[in-house]
């Protein structure tokens, strides 16, 4: 990452992701090296941060995101089920 290198804004990344700011915001939220320039918590105001996002962390997380979920099966009728998540969620299917 480079101070010279492009920085793009939360509402940018969501138009060219078509995604809502606040979507978006999550996915960066957490995320090393994005800069967060804001104001610190005043009593009884809340906290402004309005977050950069390098070019370098914007094509790491879109690489993540693009990676095939684990435990993807596609059923006979084409649709898309992730069994594992469904058993974890459901308490089914685990054995000890």
């Amino acid at each position: 990452m480079s101070a010279l290198e492009r920085h793009y804004s939360i509402g940018e990344i969501a138009a060219l992701w078509n995604l809502s700011e606040d979507t978006t915001r999550a996915l960066f939220r957490d995320e090393p090296d994005v800069v967060r320039i804001g104001t610190p918590l005043k009593r009884r105001k809340r906290a402004y941060i309005t977050l950069r996002i390098p070019e370098s962390i914007v094509q790491k997380v879109h690489e993540k995101l693009r990676r095939p979920a684990p435990c993807v099966t596609t059923a006979s009728n084409g649709l898309e089920i992730r069994q594992a998540a469904m058993r974890a969620r459901s308490g089914k299917g685990v054995t000890q």
